[in-house]
């Protein structure tokens, strides 16, 4: 059964929605509604008996659309929304998205990933790859998204873009790159391939940064595996990585500081081999299983508020303990683990001084599979 959205204002400013009850969630009907008839600005209210576990974490999030793009009032309710719209089927997500009259990044993902399946001569392939450079790239026949962070994807527009407060936000091929004060028409202009300097004084710097390493244990592990016929395969992949989430400015000198927490991402994706040998992604069953971390993570142990300057040393932390999961008819898997959470106090002085590193694995491991590759294990064991 299709679903159906009507929306339709009734003069006072409220807004009668009807749809498939079988076929969207209460959260869904209220996203909908609010989006749809507030436009300037939308209270989204997730504190009921259907909220999931991963969005009690918050009572409420602030969210509006407005000219084609997302708004959020702060990071922690974009991550909200974000971790809602990601978890829901595609026929909600895209109905949400076809009354707003927007289509986020995610829903243009899927629907390349569809059409490579259909195209019928190598020639028309190589064209099309060609024509959607922007957003898929061939790295020794292996079709990859030329847009990381896939999390933030059912939020993004077609370019990549979000707000966030007063900060733009873009994904690009290095990194989530915000610029505090700026607008959405200035950083459309930027390309994804651009690699910007940060300038904390004009409010421009990375929320995310792509700085993989599997040196030693790194932050950064991957493996794959494939069945007997060389068809399928599974891409396992963990990382820890930092994430800025929030931020204000450093009284005596009057430069942006932020602080930052720490994720790590365990991301299971499924591959089939095409007539023309393309490894591209497609639906498949994913599961991860036994997978454990141990990680070294800065930590800030003091803090000089008249030269705004901190200091830190590396801690060896628990990390992951025997996480599990799996999802049916997907092209990928993927958790993000929030923690441990420090009050890192990360800031940033004009020059830069005290930089703190990237947090990095003592031991990793764990398994994957799909449906396609049966019994072969893709397995990532490092440090164990």
């Amino acid at each position: 059964m299709k679903t159906n959205y009507l929306l339709k204002n009734d003069g006072g400013g409220l807004c009668k929605v009807f749809f498939a009850p079988d076929k969207i969630t209460f959260l869904s009907i209220l996203l909908l509604a609010l989006l749809s008839c507030h436009k300037e600005k939308t209270i989204l209210k997730l504190g009921n008996e259907n909220t999931s576990p991963q969005l009690k974490s918050l009572d409420t999030a602030a969210v509006s659309f407005n000219g084609g793009v997302f708004h959020f009032s702060t990071f922690q309710n974009m991550e909200i929304a974000a971790t809602y719209l990601d978890s829901l089927s595609d026929i909600n997500r895209i109905g949400i998205e076809t009354t707003l009259g927007f289509t986020s990044l995610k829903t243009i993902y899927d629907s390349l990933h569809s059409r490579i399946d259909t195209i019928s001569t190598e020639n028309r392939l190589t064209e099309f790859l060609s024509s959607q450079s922007s957003y898929l790239v061939d790295i020794n026949d292996q079709i990859e998204m030329s847009y990381p962070f896939s999390f933030f994807h059912s939020i993004a527009d077609y370019d990549g873009i979000f707000v966030v407060d007063s900060t733009v936000c873009r994904i690009m091929k290095n990194g989530i790159f915000a610029w505090r004060g700026s607008s959405v028409t200035q950083i459309r202009q930027l390309n994804i391939d651009d690699s910007i300097t940060e300038d904390f004084a004009a409010g421009k710097f990375y929320i995310a940064k792509i700085s993989k390493s599997s040196v030693g244990c790194g932050n950064y592990q991957r493996a794959e595996s494939r069945n007997d016929d060389n068809t399928r395969k599974v891409r396992l992949s963990i990382e820890v990585w930092r994430y800025g989430w929030f931020w204000q400015i450093c009284n005596p000198t009057q430069v942006l500081k932020y602080w930052m927490d720490y994720r790590t991402t365990v991301l299971v994706e499924g591959f089939k081999k095409n007539i023309w040998g393309k490894w591209i992604h497609y639906k498949t069953n994913l599961q991860f299983k036994e997978v454990y971390t141990e990680c070294y993570i800065p930590t800030i142990t003091g803090f000089n508020d008249l030269n705004c300057t901190n200091y830190f040393n590396l801690q060896l932390v628990g990390g992951l303990y025997n996480k599990n999961k799996q999802k049916e008819n997907t092209r990928e898997l993927r958790v993000n683990y929030i923690g441990p959470i420090e009050d890192m106090g990360h800031t940033i002085s004009c020059p830069f001084t005290n930089p703190i590193p990237e947090p990095i694995f003592n031991k990793v491991q764990g398994k994957a599979k799909s449906t396609g590759t049966n019994n072969n294990w893709a397995m990532i064991n490092c440090g164990y």
